[in-house]
């Protein structure tokens, strides 16, 4: 008998669609470089400051470089990292591999205002933060 074989399409096609379908027309796609692994969805309201206590998940924390260690309080509860600078070895971007985190660097973060909603959706060709005003 032949044998059924089952194809899945990746997570971040499927969202990116979903994505698409639903967003609004008044909305900025960013594209960066991604620090994790590819198939990777978030979503969320930006952080910004990380003097904010907590904060009500789901949240994005946005920050100038990956070598920030003050965010380390937010990282258990975030659903995603975007920064200006920072490279694979940086200190967000081995602990947020280790939490199975999407991070986005290389982006211009003074286009992310606090509280707009981003949604961060990494493919394996690219990383892209799209921002909802």
């Amino acid at each position: 008998m032949g044998e059924i074989k089952k194809t899945k399409q990746p997570l971040a096609k499927k969202e990116e669609m979903r994505i698409d379908a639903n967003l609004r027309t008044d909305r900025r796609v960013l594209i960066g470089e991604p620090l994790v692994i590819a198939n990777k969805f978030a979503s969320g309201k930006v952080i910004k400051n990380l003097k904010v206590e907590h904060p009500e998940p789901p949240f994005i924390i946005v920050l100038e470089n990956g070598s920030v260690t003050e965010a380390d309080s937010l990282l258990f509860k975030a659903s995603g990292i975007i920064t200006r600078t920072g490279n694979r070895l940086s200190h967000l971007a081995v602990v947020a591999r280790e939490l199975d985190i999407p991070y986005v660097n290389k982006i211009d973060i003074n286009m992310i205002k606090e509280n707009c909603k981003a949604i961060i959706l990494i493919t394996e060709e690219d990383a892209k933060v799209i921002l909802e005003d």
